[in-house]
């Protein structure tokens, strides 16, 4: 299964309500959550695309409304700068239409990225 898909749904299973979830944003191999913290790669480094952008508030977002904060990290300050200010204009993102691919996702080799269509459904089914 996709890693995108299982994002959300392994921070509600993994974390208990009051915990603090991490966003490193960085060169990672892949995004992907794994004990308490989401590894936020990139597409373009060190640029955060407006997808990304919209990714990040909504994982905040749903973090939120599951009584747990979110404590922003990344390898450089300028990003950091970036995404602290941005996250003050949700709204900004609201209107952001998904990519059909996501390609930072290095899990699905076949297509290049992971389907976006099959993985935003799958996680409003769940």
């Amino acid at each position: 299964m996709c890693i995108f898909s299982n994002l959300l749904i392994y921070s509600r299973i993994i974390k208990e309500e009051g915990d603090r979830m991490k966003i490193n944003i960085g060169k990672h191999v892949f995004t992907e959550c794994w004990d308490g913290v989401l590894y936020k790669v990139l597409s373009d480094y060190p640029k955060v695309s407006d997808n990304e952008m919209k990714d990040i508030l909504d994982f905040i977002a749903y973090e939120k409304m599951n009584g747990r904060e979110c404590e922003i990290t990344a390898e450089r300050q300028d990003i950091l700068d970036y995404v602290l200010e941005e996250i003050k204009y949700p709204d900004k993102y609201k209107s952001v239409k998904r990519l059909e691919i996501i390609r930072e996702c290095t899990a699905c080799t076949a297509r290049g990225g992971c389907m976006t269509d099959f993985v935003w459904k799958r996680l409003r089914s769940d």
